[in-house]
């Protein structure tokens, strides 16, 4: 360590507006904790406001990054605050000199670029280094296996798609031109598991991706052991971590380019709902499901019961949700936690006006979507989606049900197998397009639904 009279000592590579921000904070709540030893930025006037406000002499200022990472180590942390280009390399340099770092975001723009930030993170171990977990704790990267929301299918924006499982089958898009296409048959596809096998192969990703639950990777991200993941909210994933980590913005892949593929997912579903002979009234029973759909009944189908989920009203009557914080004094549980608790599977439906007139959208929601706007969308070049309220015939649901399953789970097997395994050769890739076409009924999968697809655009 570099401490200088009991003070922590900074250096800070790029003296702009993002370090000064930084610098301005520690004068303003910790005046006489720091100081800063070491300057690094080509701009000589910036050099020369090294000298005047800090002090700065001469052996302490430096023209670039990589005149400041050529000294031994100067200080106990470094800024880096220089051009997001640099970023990574500024975080591998500095690491391997021992430094605590605080870095301006993004800490990648692109797939190659996180790779390299992760192996850093990885040889580092930085999980025992900064939190003091045991040797070795360090997991680089861990998901859930094409997860909905917690899968490492997010990566896959590099390569030009993101197969989030959805409402209508896995793995397929509608483009701008009205056509279906199956993205796990294409090339890009082959392109992103044998790309990704690599981390894996490296120790990057995590080897229980494919066996672990929500529960496991949350217990992980509490214990400080995680580089990177995939979640809605930091705070719920890496808990008392949360500060030390920032939302990463897609990335791209090996050819500079990425797209954000949307999808349905989770929302809104269709034929899972079966009435038996052993129903002695189908009448009374559908009766009882139209009482789902009333907006005071299906909010607490939704989320949990009142007194629990929602605390109390407005002058309007409107109800209020329970917050985060209130969940966790009085249950112990996140205000997700608490709602996964009490959601009732089943035929409801939330409609819009219901968020005017019988209760206010979650805080969650609200984060949620906002972060959706900022952070996701701009990434997305065609937000056309296949429509979830399209209607199918008889035969075409019987093809659905004899085909939808077996397709579905030979692609993630094969895709599991890829990614732990190695990439396709080309016999394999042959073999798989074979299968996936004679055996689980691809082609006739892809017919439905563009037949589907083609009647509901025309009668809309």
């Amino acid at each position: 360590m570099k401490m200088t009279q009991g003070k922590v000592t900074f250096s800070v590579m790029g003296l702009g507006g993002r370090a000064s921000a930084y610098l301005s904070a520690l004068q303003a709540y910790a005046p006489h904790a720091y100081q800063l030893v070491a300057v690094a930025d080509p701009d000589p006037a910036k050099q020369a406001r090294a000298r005047s406000e800090y002090g700065l002499g001469e052996g302490q200022i430096f023209d670039t990054d990589l005149d400041m990472m050529a000294q031994p180590r100067l200080s106990d942390v470094a800024i880096i605050a220089t051009q997001d280009k640099l970023h990574l390399r500024d975080i591998r340099g500095l690491l391997e000199k021992g430094y605590d770092l605080i870095l301006e975001k993004p800490v990648a723009t692109t797939l190659d670029e996180l790779h390299t930030a992760l192996k850093a993170f990885k040889d580092n171990d930085m999980s025992a280094k900064v939190y003091g977990n045991a040797p070795g704790s360090t997991i680089p990267m861990s998901t859930g296996f094409d997860e909905w929301c917690w899968g490492q299918n997010i990566f896959y924006a590099g390569f030009g798609f993101t197969n989030w499982p959805n409402d209508v089958c896995n793995d397929l898009v509608l483009q701008k031109d009205g056509k279906c296409r199956f993205v796990c048959a294409e090339d890009n596809y082959r392109k992103a598991v044998t790309y990704f096998h690599d981390w894996y192969a490296e120790g990057l990703m995590d080897v229980e991706m494919f066996s672990q639950d929500t529960n496991q990777l949350l217990a992980k991200g509490a214990q400080g052991y995680l580089g990177v993941s995939t979640w809605w909210y930091i705070e719920e994933l890496m808990g008392d971590y949360s500060k030390d980590y920032v939302f990463l913005p897609v990335l791209d892949g090996p050819d500079g380019t990425h797209n954000v593929t949307v999808r349905t997912g989770g929302g809104t579903n269709s034929g899972n709902l079966n009435v038996t002979n052993k129903c002695q009234s189908p009448a009374n029973l559908l009766k009882f499901f139209d009482q789902w759909y009333d907006g005071e009944t299906v909010m607490q189908l939704q989320y949990g019961p009142i007194g629990v989920f929602f605390t109390e009203q407005d002058a309007n009557g409107k109800w209020k949700s329970i917050t985060e914080e209130e969940a966790k004094a009085k249950y112990n549980k996140g205000a997700g936690e608490l709602k996964s608790t009490y959601e009732v599977w089943g035929p409801k439906l939330i409609l819009s006006e219901y968020y005017d007139k019988y209760f206010y959208m979650e805080d969650r929601a609200i984060e949620r979507l906002t972060d959706l706007k900022d952070f996701w969308m701009p990434f997305v070049d065609d937000t056309t989606t296949y429509p979830i309220d399209c209607v199918f015939t008889s035969e075409e649901l019987d093809t659905i049900d004899r085909y939808r399953a077996d397709f579905e789970n030979a692609v993630s097997e094969q895709e599991g197998l890829w990614l732990k395994d190695g990439g396709p050769s080309d016999d394999e890739w042959s073999a798989y397009l074979d299968t996936l076409t004679n055996s689980c009924g691809m082609d006739k999968l892809l017919e439905v639904y563009q037949n589907a697809y083609d009647r509901y655009k025309a009668n809309v």
